[in-house]
C-alpha cells in the first residue's frame, strides 16, 4: 500500500574535468569520509554524461549503477539500477532530466517482481502493479500521466481490500470503498481535493457515520520508524558475524515478518542467507519487538506484512606490525 520509490543520495567532491575517473570514499550515510569507507564511489565522464557506480567496501560488490547529467548524481539520465548483495537487481528505473520517465521495476531478493510501473516525467502513467511475495497482486493502478490514478488494493489472499482515485500519486479524492477479508463491503468515504481527511463516511448500508470510527492506516511501531530503528540498534549484537569469522564487508540482512491484528509480531523469517549467525541475530531482535499499532481498514484491523533490512558491518583488521 505504501508508495515507495527507492532513492539514494549520492555525494561527490569536486574533481578536475581532465580526470578520467574519480574514486570517493563514502561512509554508511553516503557522505565523503577520510576514515575507513563503507562504500567506494566511482565517476567517469563519457560524452555529455557521467557514468557512476557505488560498490561496498572492502568486498567491492556493486550497489548502485547509473548515468547522470551532473557529477553529483542529482540529475539521473537513462538507466538507474540498485542491487542486492547477491548481485540481483533490487530496482531498475529509467530517468530523463532527473525525473522518472519510462519503466520502473522493483524486485524481491529472490528475483520475483515486487513492482512494475511506468512514468512520464515523474508522474505515473498507464498500468502499474505491485505484488506480494506469493505472486498475487497487492496493488493495481492506472495513471493518467498527470498525477491522477485509479487504484485497487488487495489482501494477500487476493481479495479486494479498497478501491478509489488519487491525485498527485498520493492524495485520495472522490469516493473510496473498503472491503473486509471476505470481500464484503464495509463502507465508503468521500474525499475533497486537497484534504487528507474524508469529508463524509458511510457504512455498508449507505448511512452516514463518524469518520473517526472508520480510520484506515498502515501498521506502525509506537513512536514511528525512527523509534523502531533505535530499538533494533539498542538490541542488536553487531559483533556476532565478527566472532563467527565472517569476511570483511557490509551485509544487509532482510527479515520479513507479519504484524497481526492484535499488533504482535509473528511469522518471522530471513529472506537472505549470509550465515555467520547474522540471520539468527536479526530474527532474535525482531522477535523481541514490543507490540505494534495494527493496521486498520475502515476501522477494522488487518494482518500487515513487512520486510526490514538490518545491516552488519565487518571491518578489515589492520595488518600486524612486525
Amino acid at each position: 500500500m505504501k508508495k515507495l520509490i527507492l532513492a539514494i543520495s549520492l555525494a561527490f567532491t569536486g574533481t578536475s574535468m581532465q580526470a578520467q575517473k574519480t574514486e570517493i570514499k563514502l561512509d554508511g550515510s553516503f557522505k565523503p569520509t577520510d576514515s575507513d569507507p563503507v562504500y567506494l564511489q566511482y565517476a567517469e565522464k563519457k560524452g555529455d554524461l557521467y557514468s557512476q557506480e557505488i560498490v561496498t567496501w572492502p568486498n567491492k560488490k556493486i550497489y548502485v549503477r547509473l548515468t547522470s547529467k551532473d557529477l553529483n548524481g542529482d540529475i539521473p539520465e537513462g538507466e538507474y539500477i540498485v542491487y542486492y548483495d547477491n548481485g540481483r537487481a533490487q530496482s531498475k528505473a529509467e530517468y530523463k532530466d532527473g525525473k522518472l520517465h519510462g519503466s520502473y521495476r522493483r524486485f524481491y531478493v529472490n528475483g520475483k517482481p515486487q513492482e512494475i510501473s511506468n512514468y512520464s516525467m515523474g508522474k505515473k502513467s498507464g498500468v502499474a502493479r505491485r505484488f506480494y511475495q506469493n505472486g498475487l497482486a497487492s496493488d493495481s493502478m492506472i495513471g493518467d500521466g498527470k498525477g491522477g490514478t485509479r487504484e485497487w488494493h488487495f489482501y494477500e489472499t487476493g481479495v479486494l481490500m479498497m478501491e478509489g482515485e488519487s491525485m498527485n500519486d498520493t492524495s485520495k479524492v472522490k469516493t473510496w470503498k473498503y472491503f473486509n477479508e471476505q470481500g464484503e463491503l464495509m463502507g465508503s468515504e468521500l474525499y475533497n481535493p486537497g484534504n487528507s481527511n474524508p469529508s463524509q463516511s458511510f457504512n455498508a448500508a449507505g448511512q452516514a457515520i463518524a469518520p473517526e470510527t472508520c480510520k484506515t492506516m498502515e501498521a506502525f511501531y509506537p513512536g514511528g520508524e525512527m523509534a523502531f530503528h533505535r530499538f533494533i540498534s539498542q538490541n542488536l549484537n553487531p559483533d556476532i558475524p565478527v566472532k563467527k569469522g565472517a569476511p570483511a564487508g557490509l551485509y544487509r540482512v532482510l527479515v520479513q515478518f507479519v504484524i497481526a491484528k492484535d499488533g504482535s509480531v509473528a511469522d518471522i523469517k530471513a529472506a537472505t542467507s549470509y550465515g555467520f549467525g547474522m540471520e539468527q541475530e536479526a530474527i532474535r531482535v525482531v522477535r523481541r519487538s514490543p507490540q505494534w499499532v495494527p493496521g486498520t481498514i475502515f476501522g477494522q484491523p488487518f494482518v500487515a506484512h513487512r520486510i526490514q533490512p538490518i545491516s552488519f558491518l565487518v571491518e578489515e583488521l589492520p595488518a600486524k606490525k612486525r
